[in-house]
């Protein structure tokens, strides 16, 4: 059994779900001051990848796909691809510094 990281006590704020609506959370508080990690953490029941590719199919064209402060690549009307939404999202949250925790789901 893998051993759990402890909760940070010092935590102001929790957010559930690393898709795009936790990272735009994640950007929203860091406009606010608050740091990833530091402050506040992500967590998501999946690994990154998995929950990046269940959102994947959501997605229709790069506009409708963009997450504030950061947009994806390319024409806002042009579709955007499942491996390239995900590449997006994985450099939207490597960019915030906002880590998906999977390891403290299951307490």
């Amino acid at each position: 059994m893998t051993a759990v990281p402890p909760v940070p006590r010092h935590v102001r704020a929790v957010i559930i779900g690393g898709g795009r609506g936790g990272l735009a959370m994640a950007y929203a508080l860091q406009r606010t001051g608050l740091r990833s990690q530091q402050d506040f953490i992500i967590l998501d029941e999946s690994d990154a990848e998995t929950c990046r590719a269940s959102e994947s199919s959501e997605v229709r064209t790069v506009g409708h796909s963009a997450l504030p402060g950061i947009r994806p690549p390319g024409n806002p009307k042009d579709p955007l691809p499942t491996e390239e939404f995900a590449r997006y999202l994985e450099s939207y949250s490597s960019q915030l510094g906002s880590a998906v925790n999977t390891q403290l789901c299951s307490i």
